[in-house]
């Protein structure tokens, strides 16, 4: 059986690069990614679940990455995997993404409170919504404990800041011989004052917020392993939770797909909403049901 990897993209952790070298290296139809939905319609290709066969999937990853979805994938010679960066640095560049956009379209330049919400947890939120039974079995209260169980699950859990070696085990597995690239989804180096402002505004917010998300950071980097096949994965700890311990807990693969399908069907409707293509949507699936129907009648 072909090898198998799963992943949980955190938005800038090198993600993008990684998920650019994996297609360009693998045949498009072995490729699945919950990147934008708006895309996948645009080249009419297929969401997860509008596949009736899931075998020739090889490279399965994004940011709704859920437990249901790698349980319903899992299959021997699968390597699950997400990555972590130092929560400051990821804020920095997602900040300086935001404001290059706004710059481009003339739109004021975003608040920090606007990017980061209402606390600085969004990478242990992540974990958390996306893994939340596997956040729960660890018998850890605050989010940061709760991510810390999701992340024991997994096989490698990659640094942005070492993501060339810590990445190599998941080209390995996958048959991939070249180097990571870099330059896919690269923040801007301009936008000076703003990122200035940026670090100064978000450090009195760390000061005066739990920050989580560094917990967990320094959590990692204080229990990560390397194992013999050069897999980074956090050691045996106190939230530890075994991924046949979260499988076993969860609902037969039927019922995770269709839990999947209903999560992926939510995330595309929230993905239009959000950039304004609401109607685009709905005229979209109004003439694909026109022209199912139009088949049927054909048929019958």
């Amino acid at each position: 059986m072909e090898s198998r990897a799963i992943g949980l993209h955190v938005p800038k952790t090198a993600g993008t690069s990684l998920a650019t070298l994996v297609r360009s290296e693998l045949p498009s139809h072995q490729s699945a990614l919950f990147a934008s939905f708006h895309q996948n319609r645009v080249f009419g290709r297929p969401e997860l679940f509008e596949l009736r066969s899931h075998d020739h999937l090889r490279f399965i990853f994004g940011h709704r990455m859920s437990q249901e979805t790698a349980r319903f994938l899992w299959r021997d010679n699968t390597l699950l995997f997400t990555g972590l960066r130092e929560p400051k640095d990821r804020w920095f560049s997602l900040f300086r993404q935001y404001v290059k956009v706004a710059e481009q379209h003339g739109a004021p330049c975003p608040t920090v409170e606007q990017i980061v919400g209402e606390d600085l947890n969004a990478t242990c939120r992540s974990f958390i919504h996306n893994f939340p039974t596997a956040a729960n079995l660890g018998g850890g209260t605050s989010p940061f404990e709760k991510a810390a169980s999701v992340l024991s699950v997994f096989d490698i859990v990659y640094d942005s800041n070492n993501v060339f070696s810590d990445a190599k085990p998941i080209l390995r597995h996958l048959g991939i011989e070249r180097d990571l690239d870099l330059r896919e989804n690269v923040s801007p180096s301009g936008t000076v004052d703003a990122a200035r402002r940026m670090v100064e505004e978000l450090d009195g917010m760390r000061m005066n917020r739990q920050d989580d998300d560094s917990q967990l950071y320094r959590f990692v980097q204080e229990n990560i392993v390397v194992d013999d096949r050069g897999f980074s994965r956090l050691r045996q700890n106190e939230f530890s939770v075994s991924r046949d311990e979260l499988f076993e807990a969860m609902p037969d693969r039927e019922a995770c797909f269709s839990i999947m399908k209903r999560q992926l069907i939510e995330a595309i409707r929230y993905e239009a909403q959000l950039i304004g293509k609401l109607d685009e949507l709905r005229n979209d699936m109004r003439a694909r049901c026109a022209i199912s129907q139009e088949i049927l009648a054909a048929i019958e």
